[in-house]
């Protein structure tokens, strides 16, 4: 017999930096290019949130409803003003079942950054750059926003029934939802866990002559932190930048070719100087020669010539063991050659 599946997730999971990427967009998203604040009250809003959704189990066909309790507000005043009510029972008790969540007003340093104290100092650091265009020049925008404050909160989840089944779903329905130990809400965007710190029980069974009912509770630490947006700042940075940059070029050689023939005879110096390589150089002749003419090959469009550090122009003659220094004018840094030629004496 064929199984056919007809719901199939062909979208590609993104995992490291893109999945971190894709959670840094979502925390901006809808909010231009700054994170949304977090304070208390998106806190509790979110854990409700997950307490009504992801904890929500049925009896007799009826969802559960889920009652926020934040604070230690008086048990009777709650039941005063809370409309569900057993309608069948003379004394309008409160019908079961029924959770309530409760927040401990004590918030503790946090845990969240690996219990690391913030930086010192209130430092704000870069979230974002925005390019920007002032008066025809473009220029950016440094969105600045402060280190998170960390803070532990304590929350409490208890479920009251007169039913042990649905005692006992509920618990399976906590215990599966935690068994990675941990569960990420989102207020504003913004992942942390919520952290499952035990359970115990709280039945109210000891009295036969008063109602009888049980109740579980179970104790929640949300690992936040909180971002006031009146700490984010927004700075122009630098608009215009000028760059000098200074080469530090290695000095590059002269290539001499020489080629001298029997007495009485031409010699030619063939020679070459490398992209930014000097122009000025010196050598010591080898030989008596009388230099007549000089080519520009490449690059070249004057050479001046000193021996033993006297100018010469030309013709003029050199002797063995003489300093010959020259001196050529270049077009550009690029390669040069020029030719001396001359005659052996």
């Amino acid at each position: 017999m064929a199984v056919f599946k007809r719901h199939i997730n062909i979208v590609r999971q993104h995992y490291g930096n893109e999945l971190r990427k894709d959670m840094a967009d979502k925390i901006a998203e809808n909010n231009g290019f700054l994170p949304r604040p977090i304070s208390y009250y998106d806190l509790d809003k979110s854990f409700y949130e997950f307490a009504k959704n992801e904890l929500a189990i049925n009896s007799n066909g009826e969802k559960i409803p889920v009652i926020k309790i934040i604070g230690l507000q008086k048990w009777a005043e709650f039941a005063e003003t809370w409309g569900a009510q057993d309608e069948t029972n003379k004394y309008r008790d409160i019908k079961l079942p029924f959770i309530t969540v409760v927040r401990k007003l004590d918030p503790q340093p946090g845990t969240n950054q690996a219990a690391l104290w913030n930086i010192p100092g209130q430092q704000l650091w870069t979230y974002h750059k925005v390019p920007t265009t002032q008066k025809g020049r473009v220029g950016m925008d440094l969105y600045k926003i402060p280190q998170p404050t960390a803070v532990d909160l304590s929350y409490e989840i208890r479920l009251f029934s007169d039913s042990i089944l649905t005692l006992n779903d509920f618990n399976q329905l906590v215990n599966k939802v935690f068994r990675s130990r941990q569960f990420y809400i989102f207020p504003n965007q913004n992942p942390m866990p919520i952290v499952l710190e035990g359970n115990s029980d709280q039945s109210n069974i000891e009295d036969l002559q008063s109602r009888r009912y049980y109740t579980q509770l179970y104790e929640f630490k949300l690992l936040a932190y909180i971002l006031d947006e009146k700490d984010f700042i927004v700075t122009p940075a630098i608009d215009r930048i000028k760059i000098s940059a200074e080469l530090m070029l290695a000095k590059c050689g002269v290539v001499l070719k020489s080629h001298p023939c029997e007495a009485n005879s031409t010699i030619a110096m063939n020679i070459i100087i490398k992209p930014f390589g000097e122009s000025t150089f010196t050598i010591t002749s080898q030989y008596n020669m009388s230099i007549i003419s000089v080519n520009f090959l490449e690059n070249v469009s004057s050479v001046s010539m000193l021996v033993n550090g006297v100018a010469k122009t030309l013709p003029f003659s050199v002797n063995q063991n003489d300093t010959l220094t020259f001196s050529a004018t270049k077009v550009n840094y690029l390669l040069s050659k020029f030719s001396v030629i001359g005659n052996l004496v």
